[in-house]
């Protein structure tokens, strides 16, 4: 598979979802994917979800963490068919959630929350099983369980890129046997 240059953005703003978990948990119901990917839907079968950056705003930050571990959490996103599942040595399963990067919490809390820049290998593959989707991000911390905060979590705009994957080509063998 290889992958071309043209992409479509998704913002996730948490303001705009519906919240649990103290706002750790965001859910945006209905994302048609057939409007956000315009052409690339009926061009391609499979596509790479890219987490571009993730930010909050908000300062001064009303959250406050129970230790240095609900501070540092990993963005899960699930909702999407993605192409292959995501494996937890931990509990030797499957599930379909999938890690798309991390954002650290400042201890400064009248401190901006940023993310580091995202890295290409902070990438997932999902196929177009469905046209709607509703698409979950959750926050946990590193063992895989929700942070402990006092109060809501800030808001977060998440963006994303996506691209098309160009299928695998067969390679056909023209010799003369």
């Amino acid at each position: 598979m290889s992958v071309n240059s043209e992409n479509s953005s998704l913002i996730l703003n948490t303001r705009d979802a519906i919240a649990s978990d103290q706002k750790a948990t965001h859910t945006w119901n209905n994302i048609n994917m057939e409007t956000l990917l315009e052409g690339m839907y009926d061009k391609y079968e499979s596509f790479n979800l890219c987490l571009s950056f993730a930010m909050s705003a908000t300062t001064p930050l009303n959250a406050t963490f129970g230790t240095v571990n609900d501070r540092n959490l990993l963005i899960y996103v699930s909702g999407l068919p993605f192409k292959a599942q995501t494996y937890n040595a931990g509990t030797n399963k499957t599930g379909t959630q999938t890690v798309l990067g991390y954002i650290q919490f400042p201890t400064d809390t009248s401190t901006a929350v940023t993310s580091p820049s995202y890295q290409s290998f902070y990438v997932a593959t999902f196929n177009k099983n469905s046209q709607i989707n509703n698409i979950t991000i959750q926050l946990k911390r590193m063992d895989g369980t929700l942070p402990t905060v006092t109060n809501d979590l800030p808001n977060i705009v998440y963006c994303f890129d996506i691209y098309g994957v160009e299928p695998k080509t067969k390679i056909i063998d023209h010799r003369i046997k």
